[in-house]
């Protein structure tokens, strides 16, 4: 009796788990699809959408290009741009699962009219300034000191006693080292004294670019010329 009723308990755990297995591989088989399903719906909108506003902007685009093509002439009709096609889910299932599109783009032609009551302004030509690769000020006038650098020689016996325009002693250049004997070189607005007139750093590399590029670009007016 005892072998019997344990064979019996058996037979029910291998039963149990057997259903248990069953009922897992049922709920894997219905929630598995829906899980794809559910992804390739949102990939597909993904897709879609993307599709749609590549399409909207390449009207725009061409929509633009009409519009500056119209400026200077008399305004024609109003422009208008449109494209019908049809997008698909990422995996096509059947052909009737489908999306059809119409993007429309309308555009007013050029008239002239800024809508407060004249005609567009002469653009305002660019006015140019000067600035240096390693400065922080821009200049108006090319032949500005601190960029037009112009060094006068000195005896090494009356450096002591040199002042710059700011009322500044001047030292010894860093990058010529120069020694307080001989012919030495210095400017009116420099603070440094130099043993070569050709010194690296009494050369600037300017460059010339817009007035609104400078000030874009953190350079401010220099107070001598600008």
């Amino acid at each position: 009796m005892e072998n019997e009723y344990t064979e019996n308990k058996v037979k029910e755990r291998v039963s149990f788990r057997f259903r248990l297995n069953a009922s897992l591989s049922v709920e894997a088989s219905l929630i598995l699809p829906l899980f794809l399903f559910f992804t390739i719906t949102v990939m597909s909108l993904l897709i879609m959408s993307k599709d749609q506003s590549e399409t909207c902007m390449e009207l725009h685009q061409r929509a633009l290009e009409m519009y500056e093509a119209s400026a200077g002439s008399d305004p024609g009709p109003m422009i208008e741009l449109e494209k019908d096609y049809v997008q698909y889910p990422v995996i096509r299932f059947f052909d009737f699962i489908s999306v059809k599109v119409r993007d429309r783009i309308v555009m007013h032609p050029f008239t002239g009219y800024t809508g407060d009551g004249g005609l567009l302004p002469e653009p305002e030509p660019d006015e140019y300034v000067y600035v240096t690769k390693n400065g922080t000020k821009y200049h108006r006038n090319p032949s500005c000191s601190y960029i037009n650098i112009r060094p006068h020689s000195t005896g090494a016996e009356s450096i002591r006693d040199a002042r710059n325009s700011y009322g500044r002693k001047y030292r010894a250049c860093d990058v010529c080292h120069p020694k307080l004997s001989g012919l030495l070189f210095i400017t009116g607005d420099g603070e440094c004294y130099h043993c070569r007139s050709d010194c690296p750093a009494l050369k600037r590399t300017v460059y010339m670019i817009t007035l609104k590029e400078a000030v874009a670009n953190g350079y401010s007016a220099c107070s001598k010329c600008g």
